[in-house]
């Protein structure tokens, strides 16, 4: 288990819902967050990484496409891998044989800074992107959850709500919500409001989902 200080330009809790009542009272709670985050690099904030590391400077041939090239992780099998970071900062890793066999090739600053702002101006000023953080009680719902989603993230909202939860993507809510017998909506493109009525039912049954 890993715990870090999650970073964004602006969270937002879309929802927020109880979704497990342990024997004892005690709740797990869901929230689902919206991350708003500047997107565009500019060409200075990306050289500025070739200060701090062994990075160089990339551009596709064919596609005409640049990048910042870091190393990274190697592979399972041993294999050294490059970290391929772009304009609108998402990541690639590549391995070392299948960069030297691409269209990316080291490039001069001048025509890389060129390609570089070129494709900055076709992003969109933010990028959203949502997960949920599952707070409260967690242990005995741990299980649940795939093994990958093992991170605790202490974040704070816009409105200055400070919460600390394992998070979890939406696909893997869905599939959660599924085996674990959650009686509210957690899926993708579903609203929680649209289950609070049958969750205050079980609720005022007094139901118990633990194992």
């Amino acid at each position: 288990m890993k715990r870090v200080s999650a970073c964004s330009d602006g969270f937002h809790v879309l929802e927020h819902q109880v979704v497990h009542i342990h024997s004892q009272g005690a709740t797990t709670e869901a929230f689902k967050i919206e991350s708003r985050d500047y997107a565009p690099v500019s060409s200075a904030a990306a050289i500025y990484r070739l200060k701090t590391n062994e990075s160089v400077l990339l551009i596709n041939r064919q596609s005409n496409r640049a990048a910042i090239g870091e190393p990274c992780d190697s592979t399972d099998s041993g294999e050294k891998r490059t970290r391929l970071r772009r304009p609108n900062r998402t990541t690639e890793k590549i391995t070392h044989k299948k960069l030297a066999k691409s269209h990316w090739v080291i490039a001069p600053v001048d025509e890389w800074k060129a390609v570089w702002e070129a494709e900055r101006a076709t992003v969109p000023d933010y990028i959203t992107s949502t997960f949920y953080l599952v707070t409260g009680l967690l242990l005995p719902v741990w299980k649940h959850f795939a093994k990958a989603h093992s991170t605790i993230y202490r974040l704070t909202t816009v409105d200055g709500q400070s919460l600390l939860g394992r998070y979890v993507s939406v696909a893997a809510m869905a599939t959660a919500a599924t085996s674990f017998l959650w009686y509210c909506c957690i899926y993708a493109e579903t609203n929680f409001s649209l289950c609070r009525r049958q969750f205050s039912l079980l609720i005022q049954k007094r139901f118990r989902i633990d194992t």
